[in-house]
């Protein structure tokens, strides 16, 4: 089927948590390894902290290939959020012009209505005398 589905959003953070966790969280051949990377899911909360752009600082890539996956994340985020994002400011944007117009219209019927009603009254006080 076409269209968004719910774990669409979801995907960024299993794929480029996946990701950074192979390359930060496991332990090279010296012994070293980033914690802050130790599991898929906390891997993934950090791409959606980096995602989001709020980037809170409390983990982040240390090696050359982690920050070229933290990049890359960055980058996509303008697919995966951005670019959505229009597409629904635009739909709501129209929906709210199309709003205005009716409201606008059903006051102008009403003003118009107004205006009869005086033009009758004045008509019929005018040929009463």
């Amino acid at each position: 089927s076409s269209g968004i589905n719910a774990e669409w959003p979801l995907r960024p953070g299993i794929f480029f948590g996946s990701l950074i966790h192979y390359v930060e969280g496991i332990e090279d051949k010296d012994g070293n390894y980033n914690a802050a990377f130790d599991s898929i899911p906390r891997s993934a909360w950090w791409v959606v902290v980096t995602m989001s752009s709020v980037g809170y600082g409390d983990c982040y890539p240390i090696t050359w290939q982690g920050k070229i996956i933290g990049s890359l994340c960055i980058m996509s985020c303008m697919l995966v959020l951005a670019l959505p994002m229009t597409v629904i400011i635009s739909k709501v944007t129209r929906t709210y012009h199309a709003y205005i117009q009716k409201e606008n219209r059903i006051e102008l019927r009403r003003q118009m209505a107004e205006s009869k009603k005086i033009d009758s009254s004045n008509y019929n006080s005018s040929t009463a005398v």
